[in-house]
């Protein structure tokens, strides 16, 4: 008998520090919209960071990764035993590890398709629990 998939909670809250070159993210360039080619330095930022889990089916998900000014659509793999998680979407890709009801992972992106895309990337370290 094969051993029955975790099923995950749907929503996700929690933080991400990120470090980029190029990207700015926030107020002034909402909905993602970057201009690293006119501001080309490294930027920091923390922000809140959200996982809506919008389909499961066994080990393959459909997400929305969010923050507080918009969010991605990706698709995600999750281990057989239920602790990793792999995330790609149309940015980049991110790793989790999973324990209970909370993930701390890392993302690394890059705005494929776009004319400066080799002037814009980025990494963050990020933090998530399963919201109650």
């Amino acid at each position: 008998m094969a051993d029955e998939v975790r099923i995950l909670p749907t929503e996700w809250v929690g933080t991400a520090v990120e470090v980029s070159w190029g990207l700015v993210f926030g107020e002034d360039h909402p909905k993602f919209e970057t201009h690293g080619h006119l501001d080309p330095t490294v930027h920091t930022q923390t922000t809140e960071s959200t996982m809506r889990i919008v389909l499961q089916e066994g080990r393959v998900l459909e997400l929305l990764i969010g923050t507080s000014i918009g969010g991605i659509g990706a698709i995600g793999l999750l281990s057989a035993d239920g602790t990793q998680l792999e995330i790609a979407g149309p940015m980049g890709h991110a790793s989790y590890v999973i324990d209970g009801d909370s993930m701390v992972g890392k993302s690394h992106y890059r705005l494929h398709g776009k004319e400066q895309a080799s002037e814009e990337y980025g990494v963050a370290m990020l933090e998530l629990t399963a919201k109650s």
